[in-house]
């Protein structure tokens, strides 16, 4: 290559967005998942889980929930962290930004 064109081309960066897995509902693990985190409203609610005050939707996905990470050997805040790095869920701050941004601050 050119030399010029060679440091030219060095010196790009490409970045690539992908969904983790095809929406074809076969997945049974993501669609188990994102049921469960659909009954809670960010990450927190997940992570500060009290069984006294969760409504009965709510105890049973968390239920679910520890059953996948028992299953795949995980921490609760490794799959939450892993969910907010796919978009699937956020945190309070970051949903706190986000209504803030979207109703003109």
């Amino acid at each position: 290559m050119y030399p010029d064109l060679q440091s030219v081309v060095n010196g790009w960066l490409f970045e690539v967005k992908f969904k983790a897995a095809i929406e074809d509902n076969e997945d049974n693990l993501e669609n188990d998942i994102k049921d469960a985190i659909s009954k809670f409203g960010t990450s927190e609610e997940i992570l500060n889980f009290n069984y006294k005050t969760a409504t009965d939707e709510q105890k049973t996905a968390y239920e679910t929930l520890q059953s996948i990470l028992e299953d795949n050997n995980m921490e609760l805040d490794e799959l939450i962290a892993k969910l907010e790095k796919l978009g699937l869920i956020s945190s309070d701050a970051k949903k706190y930004l986000r209504d803030k941004l979207s109703n003109g601050g």
